[in-house]
């Protein structure tokens, strides 16, 4: 059977690209092997999210996003793994007034994966088992239209 033809996707790139992404920090501890420790009492994930001010001469901001796991009682078992992501914005295309306000709401969701990977690989390397994984997550849909001064947000 044929394959079906498909119309051409046209693909732009968007005004905001990241520029590049690294490790802040990785902490793991535990008061004994994590394969001896039942996945179901690690909880989490736990993310947390920040962001440096948006540098207008340069046209970039760094956006941060930690993600963590814990048993109950953090000194049997605790994992984290924070990123650093940074933007560069195309001002031409993107109002400045709003890439902190973007920042806040959609970057995480572009550092998301390279957060996942961390977790998962180094969750293995360390002997949880199943190692850890983070959940596929709805993403909101940003638009900003030129007849509004603010972004609106919905879930898709």
């Amino acid at each position: 059977m044929p394959p079906t033809q498909r119309p051409a996707v046209v693909v732009s790139e968007h005004a905001i690209q990241l520029e590049f992404i690294g490790v802040k920090e990785v902490i793991f501890r535990a008061s004994r092997p994590p394969i001896s420790i039942p996945r179901e009492s690690i909880n989490g994930p736990q993310y947390n999210l920040g962001r440096a001010d948006y540098d207008a001469e340069q046209k970039r901001i760094q956006v941060f996003s930690k993600v963590e796991f814990a048993t109950s009682d953090p000194k049997e078992f605790t994992f984290s793994v924070e990123l650093v992501g940074q933007f560069v914005i195309n001002e031409e295309s993107f109002p400045s007034n709003l890439v902190e306000d973007w920042a806040d709401r959609a970057a995480m969701y572009i550092i998301l994966p390279y957060l996942r990977e961390h977790v998962y690989s180094l969750s293995l390397r360390i002997g949880v088992n199943p190692p850890l994984m983070l959940p596929l997550l709805q993403l909101p849909k940003y638009t900003i239209t030129a007849a509004q001064s603010e972004p609106q947000m919905a879930t898709a």
